[in-house]
């Protein structure tokens, strides 16, 4: 029960940035009248792309417990570079196909490889990000989950 609240609850965090990058592609980037008429698709395929981090964030998690920060950085710090990397591979590879899949059939067909060659550097840079954000937020937790800990052992 514990483990569904918690899958419940990461994919209902991950959903606000996708709702985000949805409004924001729906209501600023100019959209060509090919496209208008599919604009809910892109929208919805933004939301679904970052769902993606719900099942990368316990990953991250135990990448957390068994490489901490804490000890000496060099060896720590270059393994979470590396986990960085590969999730945000992993993301890039997986917003770029959910919005290859969104395509508008008004537009002409474009093949997975080109898509994905179009966008993998900026969707790297948001992977990459968001890992941060994980591994700031897991962080930062430790020292309330000790408190709360003892609060309880008392």
């Amino acid at each position: 029960m514990k483990q569904i609240r918690a899958a419940l609850l990461s994919l209902a965090g991950w959903t606000i940035p996708g709702l985000l990058t949805g409004a924001i592609t729906v209501l600023v980037f100019p959209v060509s009248p090919e496209v208008h008429a599919y604009i809910g698709r892109f929208a919805a395929a933004f939301l679904v792309s970052w769902w993606i981090w719900a099942a990368i964030t316990p990953v991250v998690r135990a990448a957390m417990r068994r490489v901490p920060l804490e000890r000496r950085l060099t060896r720590p710090l270059a393994m979470h570079v590396l986990f960085a990397l590969a999730a945000a591979l992993l993301f890039a590879m997986w917003f770029t196909w959910v919005l290859w899949l969104s395509r508008p059939p008004t537009l002409p067909p474009q093949p997975y490889g080109v898509a994905l060659g179009r966008l993998i550097a900026g969707h790297m840079f948001a992977g990459v990000a968001a890992y941060d954000q994980i591994e700031f937020v897991i962080y930062a937790g430790r020292p309330i989950a000790r408190a709360t800990l003892s609060a309880r052992s008392r």
